[in-house]
């Protein structure tokens, strides 16, 4: 306990417990760190561990305040964009939009070459479907099409974009952007989502023109 090393093993100890799915245990181990060594040069590495975690268990409210606190103090971190990407999902999450919307802002500017600017807002045009926001999540969506994405992004997009054309009944534009998707192999996970789509599309058509 005298060694100059506890804080850092207290740190591995919060990350391996993440790693093992133990978020609540990750974020005991990070607040024991803060207390024992509050001037640790650690403490940034253990708050986005903490941060990391309360999402991870989908404590999103108490991740929030924790997150907004690291991306305003360590700006210059290394983890600093993927912070950003999940205080954006987090807002998200509890209803904050316009919060969410400002924090994507900022992760645009501060890494613009960082993929997580795409999957926050893949992520928030989900979230709003799941919020049964269907314009909003397509104007995401549409958005997003029309930019340069990562090719795999573009299969989450697309994917994302028909199942919520579905949703609102645009059966013949959800068949239109799954045709985009054929020139991307979907891998073997994502093919029987892509099938499951395309057939209920073609239901969905059906029944309109009888």
């Amino acid at each position: 306990p005298d060694s100059k090393h506890v804080d850092d093993a207290m740190l591995l100890s919060a990350r391996s417990l993440y790693r093992l799915g133990k978020y609540d245990e990750a974020v005991s181990a990070v607040d024991s760190l803060e207390t024992r060594y509050p001037k640790s040069k650690l403490l940034d590495d253990a708050q986005f561990v903490k941060g990391k975690s309360m999402v991870a268990a989908q404590k999103y409210e108490l991740a929030v305040p924790v997150l907004k606190n690291f991306t305003e103090t360590y700006r210059k971190h290394n983890d600093c964009a993927e912070a950003l990407y999940l205080l954006c999902i987090s807002y998200m999450k509890v209803g904050l939009s316009d919060e969410a919307v400002l924090t994507l802002a900022k992760l645009e500017k501060d890494h613009g070459r960082s993929d997580y600017r795409f999957r926050a807002q893949v992520d928030m045009a989900e979230i709003l479907a799941e919020q049964e926001l269907y314009d909003q999540s397509l104007a995401v969506y549409r958005r997003l099409s029309e930019s340069r994405i990562p090719e795999k992004t573009r299969f989450d997009v697309w994917i994302g974009m028909a199942g919520v054309q579905e949703q609102v009944g645009d059966y013949a534009g959800a068949l239109a952007t799954l045709q985009r998707i054929k020139t991307i192999p979907p891998g073997p996970s994502n093919e029987p989502t892509l099938i499951l789509l395309r057939a209920r599309a073609f239901a969905g058509v059906d029944s309109t023109t009888k």
